[in-house]
């Protein structure tokens, strides 16, 4: 099994605070920063936007 580093395991149920701190620890510093803030908009935006697909 291969795993995506830049996937962060968020449930849909995460709490505001949980986003905030989640935010703030990547802020910090993490090599992988802005692959999981690429990938976390991209999933939250396939949950939200209707399907596309035709």
């Amino acid at each position: 099994m291969h795993t995506n580093p830049d996937i962060p395991p968020i449930p849909p149920h995460t709490t505001l605070e949980q986003a905030l701190n989640t935010a703030k620890a990547l802020a910090k510093g993490d090599d992988s920063t802005w692959g999981i803030i690429k990938e976390s908009v991209k999933t939250k935006a396939q949950e939200l936007l209707p399907d596309r697909e035709q």
